[in-house]
């Protein structure tokens, strides 16, 4: 099994409520084009540490949580 981590750590420059990674970047946010590429390289697991919990991270990790 292959796994991908990826780190959403660092405040957006203009935005200091969003982390970098929750911006936008071609048609989706930074961190889910990171994933996505990843999954394309075969990556079964997508681990994604960030600093702390944005409201716009929340309201992602429920709507696509995969977890049971």
């Amino acid at each position: 099994m292959l796994a991908g981590l990826l780190f959403a750590i660092h405040d957006a420059d203009d935005r200091p409520d969003r982390l970098a990674a929750t911006l936008p970047f071609s048609g989706v946010t930074l961190i889910e084009y990171q994933a996505r590429l990843l999954i394309a390289a075969g990556v079964s697991q997508v681990i994604i540490v960030v600093a702390r919990m944005t409201p716009n991270c929340s309201a992602r990790s429920t709507a696509s949580d995969g977890a049971a």
